[in-house]
């Protein structure tokens, strides 16, 4: 029986159906083959969420933030990055159309092994040896601890509580050569806002959501350090960054 087992995780190994451990790095010898290629699959805007004291009376929806672009500042920041780390980036896609098997819906966890074959043939067109593929994530709440997920980046609010901006990241980096996942990581990062930063219109389940003008500029500074701060944890965890 052992032997049998043993045969079976050595026939799913090379496959490539195992991708253990969830945490990986990039080596160095990884980045040799340095051409690289960026997916983001981050969205442009953020939402906004409350969390209520019943959970069927609780929302999620987009927020309309004027001046705010989640999908170009992850991108030009992820290219930054890489590029700092050694990387020779290529080529950058925000198709997602392409790869729009990564989610079901608004609420769903990423699924990287739906496109993991789409973004390596992908990387082979544009010359890459390496992609890396930057998803928004959904976390059980790491903000209040409730039995609420949060979903991809934005401001949340729980009944009775102080609101604050949020982010959950996922990103992996595939080898082309060895067609294998070589890095990855999640992160997840929260800060606390002022009270009156919330605002009424926010306890909404029909969206989009427009974000007041007053408090706009506090909100997009807040959003914008929470979403990169976690965007650069999840790549240096990921080996992606210094």
């Amino acid at each position: 029986m052992k032997k049998t087992f043993t045969l079976l995780v050595a026939t799913l190994m090379l496959a490539g159906c195992l991708f253990t451990p969830d945490k990986m790095r990039v080596q160095p010898e990884n980045r040799q083959n340095s051409k690289t290629a960026l997916v983001v699959l981050v969205p442009k805007g953020p939402h906004v969420q409350y969390l209520a004291q019943r959970v069927q009376d609780s929302s999620q929806v987009p927020a309309s933030l004027p001046g705010f672009d989640g999908e170009k500042l992850v991108t030009d920041f992820m290219a930054k990055r890489l590029k700092g780390k050694g990387f020779e980036l290529i080529a950058v896609t925000n198709d997602k159309a392409r790869f729009a098997a990564a989610y079901d819906n608004d609420w769903s966890f990423p699924r990287p092994e739906r496109i993991r074959d789409e973004a390596m043939a992908w990387g082979a067109e544009q010359g890459a040896g390496i992609v890396v593929v930057v998803y928004w994530q959904a976390h059980k709440d790491f903000v209040y601890g409730s039995i609420h997920n949060l979903y991809g980046y934005g401001v949340v609010n729980r009944w009775q509580d102080q609101p604050a901006a949020y982010a959950a990241i996922q990103i992996e980096a595939l080898e082309l050569d060895i067609k294998s996942r070589i890095g990855n990581a999640e992160s997840y990062r929260s800060n606390p806002l002022p009270p009156e930063l919330w605002q009424e219109s926010f306890n909404t389940a029909t969206g989009p959501v427009a974000i007041p003008a007053a408090a706009a500029p506090a909100l997009r500074d807040a959003i914008t350090k929470t979403l990169l701060d976690t965007v650069q944890n999840a790549a240096q965890e990921a080996g992606l960054s210094h």
